[in-house]
């Protein structure tokens, strides 16, 4: 019988810390690239959302102030900002801050100023860019995109749009009314059917609201254009 010790009965004698150890040591290389990629992982997720919450906060100071330009009237101000007052305007915000939430609503007040200033081609190119807000926060910039597709006499997307206004947050007082204008527009797009569906759909789902009676007006009305 050989009197060589057996590889494979050492190794069950081997103490199970041993083998950690060993195993440790063997590849500690690898370990400590895991553990560096790991950590550097970390740091890098952290430094970015510091740098995201930083890049917010100045673009809303910055939002401030073209807001405040907005408010007084100064439409172009609000745009473009003020060279020597070294303050920047909406369309540097949007440009310089994307991904913010105040470069997003930048989008939205440029569309305004644009209007204002008789620009509505402008206004509808900014306001595309804008992702409104859940509630009912978020039904005003979408009837606004309405009402500028109508101005453009982009009828059919203005009723499409003013019913996105009119479902976005569903009430008493802004999804008749939004449904009414929607029904208003098709009418201007010659869509009869889709306008009478919608006026019906006002009328037996908001029978007390103050637009019903405008409502079974237009209702008349796209009756006999569809006869």
């Amino acid at each position: 019988m050989s009197t060589f010790p057996n590889p494979a009965e050492q190794e069950e004698q081997v103490d199970p810390s041993v083998r950690v150890l060993q195993w440790l040591t063997d590849n500690s290389k690898v370990l400590i690239i895991s553990a560096a990629v790991v950590i550097t992982g970390i740091a890098g997720l952290v430094g970015w959302n510091l740098y995201s919450e930083n890049r917010e906060q100045e673009a809303q100071i910055l939002l401030a102030t073209a807001e405040g330009y907005l408010s007084v009237g100064l439409y172009d101000a609000a745009l473009n900002g003020v060279e020597s007052d070294f303050t920047l305007g909406f369309v540097q915000i949007q440009s310089g801050y994307s991904g913010t939430k105040a470069a997003n609503l930048a989008s939205y007040y440029a569309s305004i100023a644009y209007y204002e200033l008789g620009q509505t081609d402008l206004a509808l190119q900014s306001i595309q860019s804008y992702k409104p807000v859940k509630g009912i926060l978020g039904v005003g910039p979408i009837a606004f995109h309405a009402k500028l597709l109508e101005e453009n006499g982009s009828f059919l997307a203005a009723g499409d749009r003013y019913m996105d206004a009119a479902t976005w947050s569903d009430n008493e007082g802004t999804t008749p009314d939004f449904m009414l204008q929607a029904a208003y527009s098709y009418q201007q797009a010659g869509d009869y059917d889709t306008a009478l569906e919608v006026v019906g759909q006002l009328i037996d789902d908001y029978p007390q609201s103050l637009y019903v009676s405008q409502a079974k007006s237009l209702q008349g009305k796209l009756l006999v254009l569809n006869s």
